[in-house]
This record gives C-alpha cells, structure tokens and sequence, in this order.
C-alpha cells in the first residue's frame, strides 16, 4: 500500500517530530492533526506547561535543542501493517538527551533513609526509565525482524535493564499480530570498575562463548562510560564468529576519556557524573534504589571507607 508523503514541517515542528520517535506512543495519540496554540493565549487548553526551574532535563534529541513549550502537534505518518502498531520511527540512533545540569530535587522522591544523605540529586525517575525502555524495546523489536535475537544480559549493572526489555519483548509479543521475533538469552559476567573508574581490563565469565557461533548477539549493559569494556567485549566475541554483534545500553555517558564507542541502541545521554541506581552500584551498594541518581561526596567517602 503506498503512503502519504510527509508534510513539510517547520523547524519548531521537526523538532516535536524527531522527539516523540524516543518513546512509545499508542496509535490513537500518533495520528493527531496540527493544533498550533498562540503562544500569547495563557487560557489555551493546548498550552503545554513549559518546565524549566531545577535544570529539568529537556526530552529532545542528542542536538539538545529545546522541543518543549512549542504548542505543536505534529501529525505523523505511519507505516501500515496487519496489525496497525506504532511505527513512526524506528531510528535507534535517536536518543533522550539530559543536558549538563539536569536534576530532580531528591526531596520530590521517595529515597530510602539510609541513602539520603548520599544522594545528590536524581537524574532520571524510575517512571521514566520504564516509558524509555519500552521504546528501546519497540526499537530492537524491528530491527530484528525476521530473526532471532540472542539477548546477553552484561551483570551485575545490565540486570534491571535486561529484565524490564525482556518484559516489554513479552508484550509485544503477545499482543501484536506482525511476525513473531523470538529471542533467547544468556547472561555474563564483565567486570572493569574499580571505584568510580573504568580501568578498561575487562574480565569475563558466566558462559561459554564457543555456543554464540552463528547468532545474532545483542549486548545489554547498564552504561556506557568510557566505552573501553565494550570497545574490548565486542571484538572478543566476535572471535566466536557469531552472526552479527550490537549493544543495547540504558545510559550513555558523555565522559571526556571516552574511547569513542557508541551503542547501536541508547536510552539516555548522560552529563559526566557518576550515577547510582536502577542496578547501577557505587563498589556493590545503591542497586535497589529505583530511580537513577547522582552520587554526592559524602557517599563515595562513606562506602569507599567501607568496602
């Protein structure tokens, strides 16, 4: 079936456009029509609240241009299937951009007492988390269609990210009617850090990596920082000549010693800051706290003079 062209949109609209491609959106909200509010009407009921107090991070693309307070609807075209699911894009270039001083007051969350004092700020609430990596899942669902993706689950730090992808696969799966994507799964162990830093020595076990001959790997780890451990992790495996290798990361650090190695998918694109939760541990503790957040000097003293 042939599709409508676009319409020419304007910049404001583009950027509107390109931003709602970073989450999932259900059918009914992706084929709206153009409402374009007077910026000068405060009683219009399209006025979308602008939220700038608190360094709030700006959901936009990794350009960091401002795409919110627009008072634009974009419509979008869609790609039709038999089963009419969303499919406005599915670029996993695209990713949440959190600008430099992007933080939530941590007195606006439930943080559990014993890391109060510890916690700077939070960076990105685990609500958030959850509305991104359902996307990312959507993301991986297409670009892997008609094969069979081998998830490899990065442990300890991969292991939250890992489950709320396989639990958004599931749904996917059991609700649409497009072809069925399978994936199967294994997990390994990576270690790099010592403290806050990457020493770039990555030590691996947890399996034989022999068994990943001929499979399409994806890598799910909780962030990439100097991007050493999967610039080293990559080329090992392809040692074992699997089908093809990407790497699905929630968090990608915008670190000064980067080697350069960028993720096929990424969630967020983070400030140069060492982060905590969500699985993200500073040496072993703050995995069980929900939303990701942003480590203060007195918790790297306290559980560095502790561990």
């Amino acid at each position: 079936m042939q599709l409508r062209p676009l319409p020419v949109l304007s910049e404001n609209e583009e950027i509107l456009s390109r931003t709602t491609g970073s989450f999932f959106l259900p059918i009914s909200r992706l084929k709206m029509t153009k409402q374009i509010s007077n910026p000068d009407n405060s009683s219009s009921a399209f006025q979308p609240r602008r939220r700038r107090a608190g360094g709030i991070h700006r959901l936009c693309v990794e350009n960091g241009e401002d795409c919110l307070g627009t008072g634009l609807i974009v419509e979008t075209q869609r790609r039709r299937c038999e089963c009419s699911e969303q499919t406005a894009t599915h670029d996993p270039k695209r990713v949440v951009y959190l600008e430099d001083d992007a933080a939530y007051d941590k007195a606006q969350f439930l943080i559990p007492h014993h890391y109060l004092d510890s916690v700077k700020s939070v960076l990105i609430p685990k609500g958030l988390v959850e509305d991104r990596v359902e996307k990312l899942a959507q993301d991986i669902r297409y670009a892997y269609e008609g094969k069979t993706v081998h998830l490899l689950c990065v442990l300890k730090g991969g292991s939250a990210f890992f489950h709320a992808l396989v639990e958004k696969l599931r749904l996917f799966h059991k609700y649409n009617k497009c072809d069925y994507v399978p994936f199967t799964f294994d997990f390994i162990r990576v270690k790099s850090y010592e403290g806050t830093k990457s020493t770039g020595n990555v030590q691996v076990s947890g399996a034989d990596l022999a068994k990943f001959k001929g499979k399409d790997l994806l890598l799910v780890e909780d962030i990439i920082d100097t991007g050493k451990t999967m610039a080293k992790l990559v080329p090992m495996l392809k040692e074992y000549e699997p089908a093809s290798v990407r790497v699905a990361s929630l968090l990608e650090k915008r670190n000064p010693e980067s080697c350069g190695f960028q993720a096929d998918f990424v969630g967020f694109n983070i400030p140069d800051q060492f982060v905590i939760g969500n699985c993200l541990d500073y040496n072993e503790i703050f995995r069980d706290l929900d939303h990701i957040c942003i480590i203060n000097e007195a918790g790297i003293a306290k559980y560095t003079s502790s561990s």
